[in-house]
């Protein structure tokens, strides 16, 4: 069981990977690395821009460019290599290591809890399951995926129209 999202895809795509660079640098803001820094914009419609991120030499490192918070949003890497028939475009996007950090103790934790408790029903210690702890334990699991599978669907849709493709 796999407890993080992830996500790898391939586009094949008709494009040349400097005609894929240009049309993914067209739709990216690009920013410092650097927090509290601000965002340097090479877009034309740097309001419209899908994404945020670096494109650079065939590879490049985003997020889709939203005006809300969502914690689970996935980081976006990727490489666009040449083929015979234009560009292959391999995609991996996975959650912040911050985040996983965090629902990692969020999961130990309310982990842990519920099976002490089930421990001491199953013993007869407590005459009752209190089954607050392994619903906790699911609802940040939920929210986690829920979160991040909205936007990873949104960004592969992304994607797919810069790219031109259907598949």
């Amino acid at each position: 069981m796999i407890l993080f999202p992830y996500d790898k895809t391939e586009f094949e795509i008709t494009m040349t990977p400097e005609e894929a660079e240009s049309a993914l640098k067209e739709n990216t803001n690009l920013y410092a690395v650097l927090p509290n820094t601000e965002y340097i914009s090479e877009s034309k419609n740097s309001i419209k821009a899908r994404f945020k991120g670096m494109v650079d030499s065939n590879t490049f490192k985003l997020t889709r460019n939203i005006f809300y918070r969502n914690s689970f949003l996935p980081e976006i890497k990727g490489t666009i290599t040449k083929t015979d028939a234009g560009a292959n475009v391999c995609v991996v996007m996975k959650l912040n290591m911050l985040v996983m950090i965090i629902m990692i103790a969020w999961f130990v934790v309310t982990g842990f809890y519920s099976i002490k408790y089930l421990h001491e029903y199953l013993n007869g210690y407590i005459s009752e399951y209190n089954s607050i702890y392994f619903t906790i334990f699911l609802f940040g699991y939920v929210i986690m995926i829920a979160g991040y599978k909205f936007e990873a669907y949104k960004a592969k849709k992304n994607l797919k129209d810069i790219f031109q493709t259907t598949r």
